[in-house]
């Protein structure tokens, strides 16, 4: 019983590290966007991945403080087929976009500023579920003198 405690507490150990690394990395990364700028969007494609979905990829241009910048944006959502990717993409065409940049490295550009709620969310429950097994083995240990 112990082993299993002790086996599920290094895993839920690991977990809340990497969960909050990803968040506080995407974070970062919305941080930095800060600048909402109007873009022209050149160019759509249907990209196929190696799994065998398919996603939408634009590339897009802007200008800022003068200078040219020339960027590629993969949109996180994946597809089963191309069709459905093709649809998706023609919605995608249809919008008016803006680019968030980086004012600071305008490199840095996003079409999409979205807050990182998910791994947020993932390194709170992971964080949780730590603490309840810590809790539980310290009260099943003292009951049942494991």
């Amino acid at each position: 019983m112990k082993k299993i405690f002790t086996c599920l507490l290094i895993f839920f150990m690991t977990a809340p590290v990497y969960f909050f690394f990803q968040f506080t990395k995407d974070y970062r990364h919305f941080q930095r966007l800060k600048i909402f700028l109007p873009v022209h969007v050149k160019d759509w494609q249907i990209k196929e991945l190696e799994s065998g979905k398919f996603t939408v990829q634009s590339s897009y241009f802007f200008n800022f403080e003068g200078s040219h910048y020339h960027q590629l944006n993969v949109f996180n959502k994946e597809f089963i087929t191309s069709h459905a990717a093709f649809e998706f993409m023609k919605g995608l065409s249809k919008r008016d976009w803006n680019v968030w940049i980086d004012p600071t490295d305008p490199n840095i550009a996003s079409l999409e500023k979205k807050f990182p709620l998910f791994h947020g969310l993932k390194s709170l429950l992971s964080i949780s579920i730590l603490f309840y097994l810590i809790a539980s083995r310290s009260y099943l240990f003292k009951k049942f003198s494991i």
